[in-house]
């Protein structure tokens, strides 16, 4: 069966620098303990996305589209389909004192935050700190080894697949029927879901082919122990 546009597809890959060999993002454990880049935080599992919806980048959500599920490929990506070109108008020259809030040495590779912007100090030189603001992987033509696990069919697991992708937090409780999915929203959700939530509700509507989204925040009374007091 071969993967089109709209399909829920679950997936392994590992992205490597071609030129390099350096790898920048994977979801296998076996290949990052082999590799002695293995990270105890970080939760490695198949990736599942939308094809055509641009979860992933546009070379490689493209060369998706037509592949066989079951099957491995190296998929190859050129910058323009990548993290784009280097740009000279994003490096640029500051003056020390805009980073007297930046915590830790400034040296060339650290990392530079201004006008809302991460960088990289590419030199420190005097009064004046050069900071390159282009993506890591500006430039860079880039190499995946994917493998196509499946497709994801149900109703419940592709809503429950647009939270994952757009929300590290936990707690959603979803409930969806032939239409309509109604996602319980945890009391203890940061504010920061509620900038991403609307973009959700749409694609929920769009990829998972239902008709409505309804996001409902959930209060509950804590339950005292016999003989608290109210503060």
């Amino acid at each position: 069966m071969k993967l089109k546009k709209g399909d829920f597809v679950k997936i392994d890959y590992v992205g490597m620098v071609k030129a390099t060999g350096q790898i920048f993002d994977l979801t296998e454990e076996k290949v990052a303990k082999k590799e002695g880049i293995y990270d105890e935080k970080a939760k490695y599992e198949p990736a599942t996305i939308v094809l055509g919806a641009r979860h992933l980048v546009k070379g490689l959500d493209d060369k998706l589209e037509g592949k066989e599920i079951g099957k491995s490929f190296t998929i190859e990506i050129g910058p323009d389909e990548g993290f784009g070109a280097r740009s000279g108008d994003l490096v640029k020259v500051f003056p020390r004192f805009k980073f007297k809030d930046h915590k830790g040495p400034l040296y060339p590779g650290a990392q530079g935050h201004l006008q809302g912007i991460n960088g990289i100090v590419s030199s420190v030189s005097g009064g004046r700190v050069r900071v390159d603001f282009n993506h890591p992987l500006a430039g860079k033509e880039l190499e995946y080894k994917v493998k196509i696990i499946g497709k994801v069919s149900s109703k419940k697991e592709q809503v429950e697949c647009l939270l994952g992708l757009h929300s590290p937090f936990k707690g959603f409780e979803v409930k969806v029927s032939e239409t309509a999915a109604t996602i319980t929203v945890p009391n203890t959700i940061p504010p920061q879901w509620f900038s991403a939530q609307p973009r959700v509700a749409n694609e929920i509507l769009e990829y998972a082919g239902l008709k409505d989204a309804k996001f409902v925040q959930e209060y509950k009374k804590s339950v005292k122990s016999p003989g608290q007091k109210d503060k």
